[in-house]
């Protein structure tokens, strides 16, 4: 196991359960090879932040990291984008775009 593996440091920053860390780090060193691209799995992680499974109860329903990553949880279907989520992922793309070409 990697202890200082920066993209499981991405991973930790964009879940929003900070419980049990190491066992964590554990699962994703596990499932490594299963995940998809580190940027690709976050946005599976900010979709399912807005879930409402996940927002309910100020996120007690969230469940811990490991229990996520062992669960392949990243592979669950979830509900279709909403027009704002697909607005969002538009703006952003162009944005990225701009900068990239320096306009």
């Amino acid at each position: 196991m990697e202890k200082n593996d920066p993209e499981f440091e991405l991973f930790w920053l964009a879940y929003p359960r900070k419980i049990r860390k190491l066992r964590a780090r554990t699962a994703y060193s596990r499932a490594k090879d299963k995940l998809p691209a580190i940027d690709a799995l976050i946005a599976i992680v900010v979709r399912h932040t807005k879930q409402p499974q996940w927002l309910k109860d100020g996120g007690e329903y969230i469940p811990h990291p490991a229990t996520w990553l062992n669960g392949e949880q990243w592979l669950d279907e979830l509900p279709a984008e909403t027009n704002n989520e697909r607005e969002e992922k538009i703006w952003k793309q162009l944005t990225e775009q701009y900068k990239r070409e320096g306009l």
